[in-house]
Protein backbone atom coordinates (compact mmCIF):
# COMPACT_ATOMS: atom_id res chain seq x y z
CA UNK A 1 0.00 0.00 0.00
CA UNK A 2 1.37 3.39 -1.06
CA UNK A 3 1.89 5.83 1.87
CA UNK A 4 -0.45 8.18 0.36
CA UNK A 5 -3.59 6.09 0.09
CA UNK A 6 -5.69 5.00 2.91
CA UNK A 7 -7.27 1.38 3.26
CA UNK A 8 -10.52 0.52 4.70
CA UNK A 9 -11.28 -2.70 5.92
CA UNK A 10 -15.03 -3.57 6.12
CA UNK A 11 -15.75 -6.53 8.59
CA UNK A 12 -19.00 -8.32 8.84
CA UNK A 13 -19.80 -10.30 11.62
CA UNK A 14 -22.32 -13.51 11.62
CA UNK A 15 -25.81 -13.43 12.91
CA UNK A 16 -29.48 -14.67 12.70
CA UNK A 17 -30.66 -11.75 10.47
CA UNK A 18 -29.62 -11.55 6.72
CA UNK A 19 -28.21 -14.81 6.76
CA UNK A 20 -28.06 -15.47 2.70
CA UNK A 21 -27.96 -11.50 1.50
CA UNK A 22 -25.04 -9.28 1.02
CA UNK A 23 -24.94 -5.96 1.54
CA UNK A 24 -23.62 -3.36 -0.60
CA UNK A 25 -21.06 -1.18 0.40
CA UNK A 26 -21.07 2.48 -0.41
CA UNK A 27 -17.72 4.94 -0.38
CA UNK A 28 -18.18 8.22 -0.98
CA UNK A 29 -21.66 8.09 -3.30
CA UNK A 30 -19.98 4.64 -5.32
CA UNK A 31 -20.49 1.33 -5.04
CA UNK A 32 -17.46 -0.76 -4.12
CA UNK A 33 -18.40 -4.10 -3.24
CA UNK A 34 -20.40 -6.44 -1.22
CA UNK A 35 -20.04 -8.24 1.98
CA UNK A 36 -21.62 -11.47 3.04
CA UNK A 37 -22.06 -12.54 6.96
CA UNK A 38 -18.78 -12.92 8.06
CA UNK A 39 -16.90 -11.21 5.22
CA UNK A 40 -13.96 -9.04 5.06
CA UNK A 41 -13.61 -6.66 1.96
CA UNK A 42 -10.60 -3.51 1.64
CA UNK A 43 -10.69 -0.87 -0.26
CA UNK A 44 -8.16 1.50 -1.26
CA UNK A 45 -9.31 5.43 -1.00
CA UNK A 46 -7.25 8.35 -1.02
CA UNK A 47 -7.05 10.69 2.83
CA UNK A 48 -9.61 13.17 3.48
CA UNK A 49 -13.23 13.04 4.48
CA UNK A 50 -15.20 10.51 2.98
CA UNK A 51 -18.66 9.06 3.34
CA UNK A 52 -19.86 4.89 3.97
CA UNK A 53 -23.09 3.83 3.95
CA UNK A 54 -24.18 -0.15 3.68
CA UNK A 55 -27.23 -1.07 1.73
CA UNK A 56 -29.73 -3.59 1.69
CA UNK A 57 -32.67 -3.53 -0.89
CA UNK A 58 -34.63 -0.21 0.14
CA UNK A 59 -33.44 0.68 3.51
CA UNK A 60 -29.62 -0.02 5.27
CA UNK A 61 -27.29 2.17 7.36
CA UNK A 62 -27.28 5.82 8.18
CA UNK A 63 -24.48 7.39 6.30
CA UNK A 64 -21.31 7.75 8.65
CA UNK A 65 -18.72 10.46 7.22
CA UNK A 66 -14.81 10.58 8.51
CA UNK A 67 -11.94 11.78 7.90
CA UNK A 68 -8.98 9.76 7.74
CA UNK A 69 -5.02 10.50 7.27
CA UNK A 70 -2.62 9.25 4.66
CA UNK A 71 -1.37 5.97 5.32
CA UNK A 72 -4.05 4.79 7.56
CA UNK A 73 -6.18 1.79 8.00
CA UNK A 74 -10.06 2.35 8.55
CA UNK A 75 -12.02 -0.24 10.50
CA UNK A 76 -15.78 -0.46 9.46
CA UNK A 77 -18.11 -2.94 11.32
CA UNK A 78 -21.38 -3.65 9.51
CA UNK A 79 -24.01 -5.65 11.22
CA UNK A 80 -27.50 -6.26 10.96
CA UNK A 81 -30.01 -4.56 13.90
CA UNK A 82 -31.25 -6.65 17.10
CA UNK A 83 -33.88 -9.06 15.32
CA UNK A 84 -36.60 -7.22 18.27
CA UNK A 85 -36.77 -4.15 15.90
CA UNK A 86 -37.41 -5.75 12.88
CA UNK A 87 -40.74 -4.11 11.76
CA UNK A 88 -39.64 -0.45 12.77
CA UNK A 89 -36.64 -0.99 10.64
CA UNK A 90 -38.00 -2.63 7.55
CA UNK A 91 -40.20 0.98 7.30
CA UNK A 92 -36.53 3.24 7.58
CA UNK A 93 -33.96 3.87 4.73
CA UNK A 94 -31.57 4.16 7.24
CA UNK A 95 -32.27 1.10 10.46
CA UNK A 96 -32.08 -1.79 8.92
CA UNK A 97 -28.07 -1.94 9.59
CA UNK A 98 -25.92 -0.60 11.95
CA UNK A 99 -22.54 0.89 11.22
CA UNK A 100 -19.54 1.58 12.94
CA UNK A 101 -16.32 3.63 11.77
CA UNK A 102 -13.28 2.55 14.09
CA UNK A 103 -9.24 2.52 13.89
CA UNK A 104 -7.83 5.65 11.75
CA UNK A 105 -10.92 7.25 10.88
CA UNK A 106 -12.13 10.42 13.07
CA UNK A 107 -15.95 10.09 12.25
CA UNK A 108 -17.88 13.17 12.15
CA UNK A 109 -21.45 14.63 11.41
CA UNK A 110 -21.61 14.24 7.25
CA UNK A 111 -23.46 17.60 7.20
CA UNK A 112 -25.81 17.07 4.36
CA UNK A 113 -29.00 17.61 6.25
CA UNK A 114 -30.48 14.44 5.98
CA UNK A 115 -32.27 12.41 8.94
CA UNK A 116 -30.70 9.72 8.07
CA UNK A 117 -27.56 10.50 9.18
CA UNK A 118 -25.81 9.91 12.43
CA UNK A 119 -22.78 10.68 14.52
CA UNK A 120 -20.53 7.92 15.47
CA UNK A 121 -17.22 8.02 17.86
Amino acid sequence: MPDDSVTIVVHRPRGARDLLRAYTLVLDGEEVGRIRQGGRLEVSTTPGRHTIRATIDWSGSPEVAFTTAAGSVVDVEVRARSVLTGFVDILSRAGWVDIEVTGGGVAEPSGRGSDDEVERS
